[in-house]
């Protein structure tokens, strides 16, 4: 376990995103946690802490801030503030320019990305996450360190850690806001792990577990991985909120039929994490399997009577579902 912990933040994420987590950390480190702001001149003082401490002891280093899918930055509360991966490079080289000084050493000091997707792939590939390349750019300043991103929204509640999972933060949040019963358990596979075996840098998933098992993501099961969160991206843009009830001004809802059957997959997915599993579920709505007459289980055919009988191509959501299978790592 480190024995000294820095957590950078804003103010304003302290007062909502970060209490249960402040209040955790100080438990743990006691006099050795400290805390940062960027709303200061934050780079003399993070310079002094990390130079006050033994290079012997390990030493994490929390950021905190929002930030999205392929979002090569982090703001605050209020969405308006922003800390971009480039600022972090010279921000973190700068302090830790005499003690990340070797790969071989790099678990001595860990950066922990906090409430934000850092870790999570906009187009399937592991190296073009904004926390690859604050990984990345480091070692670029010859500042080797562990990294740890995760690719899921983590809020730190009374039962402890729970996922907000990306279609609730894209789907429901914005209309109902973060509320409990949208949380999730921590899923596996959510928190992505980045080092050095020897000269070459790794990227792994972690799975919370008691062994906390590693799968590197140029693995098969870790290209899969990836595929499945790059396919759970594009499926997510595909679901929408519709008013119910007379003239829309019930409950919001997803109500389209086979956006309906989209949110039952990542539900079901985002719970257990098995990409192959997706891959089948997929695969079910375009083979020809379901009921010829039923939209709902295939995709193949027209809801529209009129389009079925005019239209050359099929339908958009059935394309799209093709496109992601072509693209699922089979060997």
């Amino acid at each position: 376990m480190p024995t000294h912990a820095i957590l950078i933040t804003w103010r304003n994420m302290d007062v909502k995103v970060l209490p249960a987590f402040i209040a955790k950390a100080q438990l743990k480190y006691a006099g050795n946690f400290h805390r940062l702001y960027f709303d200061d001149a934050v780079s003399q003082p993070l310079q002094d802490l990390v130079n006050g401490i033994p290079k012997t002891d390990r030493l994490k280093i929390y950021i905190s801030g929002h930030g999205g899918t392929g979002i090569d930055y982090i703001t605050d509360d209020t969405q308006t503030r922003k800390t971009t991966v480039d600022d972090l490079i010279d921000l973190l080289s700068d302090a830790l320019q005499r003690r990340g000084t070797t790969k071989q050493t790099s678990g001595a000091c860990q950066i922990n990305m906090l409430s934000c997707l850092f870790g999570r792939t906009a187009d399937g590939s592991a190296t073009s996450t904004p926390a690859a390349k604050l990984h990345e750019g480091l070692a670029d300043w010859d500042v080797f360190v562990d990294l740890v991103a995760r690719t899921e929204s983590i809020v730190c509640t009374d039962a402890g850690r729970q996922t907000i999972s990306l279609l609730n933060h894209h789907v429901y949040e914005p209309v109902y806001g973060k509320l409990p019963k949208f949380y999730l358990p921590k899923a596996p596979y959510t928190k992505v792990l980045y080092t050095f075996n020897g000269d070459a840098r790794v990227i792994s998933f972690a799975a919370y577990d008691h062994d906390d098992n590693y799968i590197e993501s140029s693995s098969r099961q870790g290209r899969q991985l990836l595929w499945a969160d790059f396919a759970v991206n594009q499926i997510v843009r595909q679901i929408h909120l519709k008013g119910t009830g007379l003239l829309g001004r019930g409950p919001k809802e997803v109500t389209e039929i086979r956006e309906k059957v989209l949110e039952q997959i990542v539900v079901w997915y985002e719970a257990v994490r098995n990409a192959v599993g997706l891959k089948d579920r997929l695969e079910r709505l375009i083979d020809g399997s379901g009921e010829a007459t039923d939209p709902k289980e295939n995709f193949l055919m027209h809801q529209s009577k009129f389009s079925g009988a005019t239209s050359s191509s099929l339908p958009k959501k059935a394309q799209l579902i093709q496109g992601l299978l072509a693209a699922f790592p089979r060997d």
